[in-house]
């Protein structure tokens, strides 16, 4: 366990730019050599950085059986950084390549992709926040494949203020059904990589998490719509990547699509107060008719 707070920024600055490349390589194998350029320079086109919240002065106590075994030893070590990092001042920047997008937006909470518009340096940023500690190499990852399905459309400006407008993915309404779908088209991969890179014993910030596996509420609808990642993959990559998500919607039914993201948008805020068998059925059921759709589309 690296220990002191100038030996953990050291760390950051020396093993980042490494796991990045790897991620970046197992996303190109994964997703295929034809969007190497897109996933290549969006990634390299994100700032990265790693912060200890201000707002936290301890890491929670999960259950027993999902800590570490040594989550005693993670837990005074995240204390003895933060009153260091308090001491120098730097509660919150601990490593970026260019910091102005910190001035602009500090997450507190968790991880999180945003872009946003420079004024000063009249240009676009796209960053990652990543809190050491409450997160793991499978969070960077979900977040570094957000930067690959993102691109921004145009900066919408009047005499009172300038609002980038960008698109993630699937994403393009702002429907929380729709929100949701993207994610767990992301947690789907991002889990994928993140074993793939485990396997070959590749690991970058793992041993600051206090958990076995990271906390993603994502999870509980993964099930959910398995099949649906499954059976529309490569079409779902293209719509994601090329942000041409009008090509895919055709093969699979304009109406399928709103009646899917109608029911996760549902299920999502109802999810402790239903009977979840019901959503899945329906859910799997609208799936069905997407396969049926585009073989229709495709005769």
């Amino acid at each position: 366990m690296i220990e002191g707070y100038q030996n953990i920024k050291d760390y950051l600055k020396s093993n980042f730019e490494g796991f990045k490349n790897v991620v970046i390589n197992e996303l190109i194998a994964y997703y295929g050599e034809k969007y190497k350029d897109e996933i290549v320079s969006r990634i390299n086109d994100t700032n990265f950085i790693f912060y200890i919240n201000p707002k936290k002065r301890r890491i929670k106590r999960s259950h027993s059986d999902r800590r570490k075994e040594n989550f005693d030893e993670i837990k005074e070590n995240y204390r003895k950084t933060r009153l260091e990092a308090k001491k120098n001042g730097e509660l919150f920047n601990l490593y970026n390549k260019k910091s102005a997008a910190a001035r602009f937006v500090c997450p507190y909470n968790e991880t999180d992709f945003t872009s946003m518009y420079n004024n000063g340096e009249k240009e676009i940023e796209k960053t990652i926040f990543i809190p050491l500690y409450f997160v793991n190499d499978e969070g960077i990852i979900h977040e570094m494949i957000h930067a690959v399905m993102s691109s921004p459309l145009g900066l919408i400006e009047s005499p009172d203020y300038k609002i980038l407008k960008y698109k993630i993915g699937l994403i393009t309404s702002g429907d929380k059904g729709e929100d949701l779908l993207e994610e767990c088209m992301t947690q789907i991969e991002a889990l994928i990589i993140y074993e793939i890179i485990k396997s070959k014993g590749i690991s970058f910030i793992d041993e600051f998490y206090p958990n076995k596996s990271f906390e993603c509420k994502y999870d509980l609808f993964i099930p959910s719509v398995a099949k649906f990642y499954k059976d529309f993959k490569e079409d779902l990559v293209d719509a994601r990547i090329t942000l041409n998500l009008r090509r895919f919607i055709n093969k699979i039914g304009k109406e399928n699509y709103c009646k899917l993201i109608q029911l996760l948008r549902e299920f999502e805020e109802n999810y402790f107060d239903c009977d979840r068998g019901i959503f899945r059925e329906l859910i799997s059921k609208v799936i069905n008719q997407m396969g049926d759709n585009k073989k229709l589309v495709l005769k």
